[in-house]
């Protein structure tokens, strides 16, 4: 049994990986395809576009929210690497 060797580049290249074969145009400006310095993959920029899209989700969910009643839950763990990962969850009914 002959099985190809996995390629992990972390989350955001393999998330930008898999939009690039779905998209057409995002194919033709990532990864080899893009000029020079202009990729978008460093950890900066990784971190501002991951920071952009966590402000633009909590505006929208905020805007939903309105006045209304809501839950919040928040849980933390520690995992193998001795980091304490934390999920927060709003839930409300709209």
């Amino acid at each position: 049994m002959n099985i190809a060797p996995l390629k992990l580049e972390g989350n955001f290249r393999e998330m930008l990986d898999w939009y690039g074969t779905r998209c057409k145009d995002v194919a033709n400006v990532i990864n080899e395809n893009a000029p020079g310095n202009c990729q978008l993959t460093s950890r900066e920029i990784q971190l501002d576009i991951a920071q952009a899209c966590a402000e633009e989700t909590t505006q929208v969910i905020m805007s939903e929210l309105g006045n209304a009643s809501f839950s919040l839950l928040v849980d933390e763990s520690h995992d193998v690497s001795v980091k304490e990962p934390m999920v927060v969850m709003v839930r409300f009914v709209n």
